[in-house]
């Protein structure tokens, strides 16, 4: 009797503590529990003062999480170099009890993001005596891009990783490591995105890529890049002219507006960073054809021409009309 009463006891406790913990949140740092703390109190912010619903992981500073309502943000060590990855998750914090989880992300490595940008970036010296210089091309702002074959090493890299079957060079094509540089300084490297553009803005650059726009400043004597995760083209888009690349050119023409022209004519308005408010109204804007909440959320073009097919179900809530000309904008 007494042992039933014990187990009783325990399994009344075990479900208070339970209840108890219902809104308690686990704050984590570098993937270790440091705190429960009551869901209301949470201390975590992001750069505007927004608090998650709850959170797993707080490891990327606050400074560097832009609004954790739509972004979600992960953070990418190379040497010297920190890319900070933000890709809109609206939705998930405002109508899902798991939401909140996107502040702060995980901490990863730059190998896993990129692994040749990260060889380069960690020795440039030894990666350029080892890899062919296949040539340079000037860009604005006395900006240089220089790229380097990878194409073999790409291939024995994704045989180690990819499962059996998978055909290099038709499932996954493979461009050569662009690499800008400002004089001597590298900026950027990629073997992942093919390179569209880039200008200086003050003592930062501004890169555009066929998956998305990079804002890219000095801190701390260590370049920090700020991804905003957006599709421009395909994952197939890249230099081979058998192929052939749909982007023939992009510039900024703000510093949140992109615009994107394509081989076929169609030229698109793109709005880089999104606000709360942005997504809230794209929710709403019956301009949007998309049935799923969280792509009309994404909304993000403010102008495209009259003969463009491109993804618009993206339209955003702004979206000008009048498609007789391209539209200004003040900065």
């Amino acid at each position: 009797m007494k042992k039933i009463l014990s187990i009783t006891i325990a399994f009344c406790l075990l479900i208070t503590a339970a209840a108890v913990y219902a809104d308690k949140v686990g704050i984590f740092k570098n993937g270790k529990l440091i705190n429960v703390v009551d869901e209301k109190g949470i201390a975590a912010e992001d750069c505007i003062g927004n608090k998650p619903k709850k959170t797993n992981g707080i490891s990327v500073p606050r400074e560097h999480v832009p609004d954790v309502r739509i972004y979600s943000t992960t953070q990418y060590k190379f040497t010297d170099y920190i890319l900070y990855s933000h890709s809109i998750n609206y939705g998930f914090d405002d109508s899902s009890k798991n939401g909140g989880w996107i502040f702060g992300g995980n901490d990863n490595s730059g190998d896993a993001f990129d692994h040749f940008a990260f060889l380069y970036l960690k020795e440039p010296r030894a990666f350029e005596k080892e890899y062919a210089f296949l040539g340079k091309t000037e860009q604005k702002d006395g900006l240089s891009l220089e790229k380097y074959d990878i194409k073999d090493a790409v291939s024995e890299y994704d045989k180690r990783r990819m499962p059996e079957g998978f055909t290099i060079g038709r499932n996954h094509p493979i461009m050569p490591l662009a690499v800008l540089k400002d004089g001597n300084i590298p900026v950027w490297a990629s073997g992942k995105f093919r390179f569209l553009g880039a200008e200086k803005r003050g003592e930062g650059y501004i890169v555009i890529h066929n998956k998305g726009v990079e804002y890219i400043n000095p801190e701390n004597g260590i370049m920090v890049s700020h991804y905003y995760c957006k599709t421009f083209a395909s994952d197939f888009d890249f230099d081979d002219p058998s192929i052939g690349s749909p982007v023939i050119s992009a510039e900024m023409l703000t510093d949140n507006i992109v615009r994107i022209e394509y081989r076929n004519g169609d030229v698109i308005h793109f709005r880089v960073r999104l606000t709360k408010e942005d997504c809230d109204k794209n929710l709403k804007s019956k301009e949007n054809g998309s049935a799923d909440n969280d792509l009309r959320a994404k909304g993000c073009i403010v102008w495209h021409s009259k003969n463009c097919d491109k993804a618009l179900s993206s339209m955003a809530w702004d979206l000008n009309k009048d498609t007789s000309a391209e539209p200004s904008y003040s900065d």
